[in-house]
């Protein structure tokens, strides 16, 4: 809540850079009046306006898209978790999970948390969770490790990250991810916990305690397994909904317009990033990197309600 709290402020207050900007140690200045001190606007204003009313569209966008992902993230996980997908479990037998695990009236539930430390049952190799989908989400139906696995496109698959002298071993080469079926995992025998090495390729917001790795906050709560939080997990999403909302509302100003005797100083706002402000802004558009902006801010305007 905090970093979006943060990036709101630094967009309210005008104190955002691009990253190329920030590499380049580039800043871009908007002069009101030229050399002669008259109201002429020149080119080089023109194009100075036309960049920072393109960095504040894009910077707004994207708090608005990041946002919406991340709770759609959670609302998807919270579903899978609940075994929401109500199809019958198919998954296969020997996939190294207990059968008490399993629940037969939905499709394979998540049998595994960030940072579980797993084993692959063909290939031997161990690895961390680091994230995981429902679904694969990509096509796996000609995968080789998976002919023997009963509709793996239905079951959850998890992100790993693996154990690099267990891939050498089976790959004969070293592997910095793997994207593995549930059906193909098995919970890490505890005696081989404490060999693995993995902390050269984990992100450093990872932490680990003994045998114990410990998944960031942030990802916790993106993949609702924030459950040792309590009462502050659910705060958090309540306030994140709650700005989702705000977003939304916001969209569907710029798109239907504000009555100024309403609330004068909203009108205003709205009234410089109306859809007639955007269309004229998107005629005026001479790089692509403008018209993306724009053309993107406009269909997250038409698809609010």
């Amino acid at each position: 809540v905090q970093q979006y709290k943060q990036q709101i402020k630094a967009l309210a207050n005008g104190n955002i850079e691009s990253v190329g900007d920030i590499l380049t140690g580039k800043n871009i200045i908007v002069n009101s009046s030229n050399n002669n001190g008259d109201d002429h606007v020149n080119a080089d204003d023109v194009e100075n306006h036309t960049a920072i009313a393109t960095l504040h569209l894009n910077f707004l966008l994207n708090i608005s898209l990041e946002l919406s992902e991340l709770l759609l993230q959670r609302r998807s996980a919270q579903k899978a978790r609940n075994g929401n997908d109500a199809q019958t479990d198919t998954s296969n037998d020997n996939d190294g999970v207990s059968d008490d695990s399993k629940d037969s009236n939905h499709s394979s539930p998540i049998h595994f948390r960030l940072g579980d430390v797993v084993e692959h049952t063909k290939y031997g190799f161990r690895g961390v969770v680091i994230a995981w989908d429902p679904k694969p989400a990509v096509d796996v139906s000609r995968w080789d490790g998976l002919s023997d696995v009963e509709n793996a496109s239905d079951l959850p698959f998890y992100h790993i990250i693996p154990d690099q002298q267990d891939c050498i071993q089976a790959f004969g080469g070293e592997r910095p991810f793997r994207y593995v079926c549930q059906a193909n995992l098995r919970s890490c025998p505890a005696h081989r916990i404490s060999t693995i090495d993995v902390k050269d390729i984990l992100e450093p917001d990872w932490k680990q305690e003994g045998d114990k790795f410990i998944p960031p906050s942030d990802l916790k709560f993106k993949f609702a397994e924030d459950d040792d939080n309590g009462v502050d997990a659910e705060v958090t999403s309540e306030c994140l909904s709650t700005l989702e909302h705000e977003f939304n509302q916001l969209h569907v100003k710029q798109r239907d317009g504000v009555e100024e005797e309403d609330d004068e100083e909203l009108a205003e706002i709205i009234k410089n990033i109306s859809m007639d402000t955007l269309y004229e802004f998107l005629k005026l558009s001479n790089t692509m990197e403008t018209a993306m902006a724009v053309e993107n801010t406009l269909k997250e305007v038409w698809k609010a309600h």
